[in-house]
């Protein structure tokens, strides 16, 4: 148990590294904490219905980690150029539109970075102190570079990342809809079964059913026994266990499944062929050349 348990410690520490060891990753994380505190101090202040210590300690470590941010993103530049460079934010099966889209992403934090740089640094103040008889005041310090808008940087910086977040939100949505295409066509390739429109079928021994009733709901399997005179089936790994220890199948009655597989052969194809509805509805009640002829012969 003690090697179990440190074996999975271990993986979710190489996953927490392996997470924060990217910019942008690890900005997430402090943005996160900051946030939380940010909302616990918040929350505090309207329990006790006035700012308090822990209120007003929580807010300023917020605030801090808010400009510790600034600094943690020195290096986001560099991934940006790498993956520019190397494609390395391009997914495996990403199209060629995909790819520009990407590219487009990594230009817009390109413009992002600095733009946050010349932001921190336009808030940085000039420490002006000065002392009387040992004791130290501060005066109202100037800006390191009162030329450059912090504001506006920031701003700016803040459009970049909206175009990123944007471009983003679009390359998942895409990613996934390539994915729900190639899962749909690859269903359909391993599928036998007809397209047809046919609401039930007699259950048989190999089919891979889902309860959707019962006790057992939720669970899914191949069908080991069919019972046709109990109305019972025996589904694999549907077990109860008696007071011996022994494992039992659980019988379940055929109404509480769905088959999700059907195993077939030819007699199956042909009772699905004729209760088609698809096919039937069209031609219920219809009669055909040949019919006519044989109502003919005496």
């Amino acid at each position: 148990m003690g090697d179990a348990g440190g074996g999975r410690t271990a993986d979710s520490l190489v996953k927490i590294v392996g997470y924060t060891s990217s910019t942008y990753k690890a900005d997430k994380v402090s943005k996160s904490i900051g946030y939380g505190f940010a909302f616990l101090a918040r929350v505090i202040e309207l329990y006790a219905k006035k700012p308090t210590r822990h209120s007003q300690g929580l807010s300023a470590v917020a605030g801090q980690i808010a400009y510790a941010r600034y600094v943690t993103r020195f290096t986001g530049i560099f991934e940006c150029l790498e993956a520019l460079k190397n494609g390395s934010w391009v997914g495996a099966d990403d199209n060629d539109h995909l790819k520009r889209v990407v590219t487009l992403q990594v230009y817009s934090m390109l413009l992002y970075y600095p733009l946050e740089h010349a932001s921190f640094v336009g808030f940085v103040y000039v420490v002006d102190a000065f002392s009387v008889t040992g004791v130290t005041f501060s005066r109202s310090a100037p800006k390191w570079f009162p030329s450059l808008d912090a504001s506006k940087c920031s701003r700016q910086s803040c459009m970049a990342w909206g175009a990123y977040v944007a471009l983003d939100l679009y390359v998942n949505h895409a990613r996934l809809s390539i994915l729900a295409e190639r899962e749909r066509q690859l269903l359909d390739k391993k599928s036998d079964v007809p397209d047809v429109e046919v609401r039930s079928i007699p259950i048989r021994k190999d089919d891979e059913v889902l309860i959707v009733r019962g006790s057992n709901k939720g669970k899914e399997g191949r069908v080991t026994q069919v019972y046709r005179k109990k109305f019972v089936i025996h589904v694999e790994r549907v077990v109860k266990e008696k007071v011996n220890g022994a494992a039992v199948n659980t019988g379940i009655h055929p109404s509480k499944v769905v088959i999700t597989k059907l195993k077939l052969d030819k007699d199956r194809k042909k009772i699905l062929e004729r209760k088609n509805r698809a096919v039937g509805d069209k031609n219920k009640g219809k009669f055909t050349e040949a019919d006519v002829a044989m109502a003919n012969v005496d």
